[in-house]
């Protein structure tokens, strides 16, 4: 979870679930057509697991330490990011 941006958890996930426009310069390569396309690219859980694992990404692409306070939530409720 990128936190350069965020100030706590469940911001980096939040962030991390956001539909991404993939287009300009960015634009998606389509496999049967061949050509660049305007392209949406969103990630979604298939399921949860038992325990659960965060490795937030601390650093700027700079290699300069995000050294700011991250909150953590006792819970974190991942039921919005499953493809319903």
């Amino acid at each position: 979870i990128g936190m350069q941006k965020s100030n706590s958890i469940d911001e980096g996930l939040e962030k991390f679930f956001t539909a991404d426009e993939l287009k300009g310069s960015n634009k998606y390569l389509c496999e049967n057509c061949k050509n660049r396309v305007d392209a949406t690219k969103r990630f979604y859980l298939e399921s949860a697991p038992q325990t659960l694992t965060f490795q937030l990404k601390r650093f700027t692409n700079m290699l300069r330490k995000i050294g700011k306070f991250i909150k953590y939530p006792k819970f974190v409720h991942l039921g919005k990011y499953f493809d319903h």
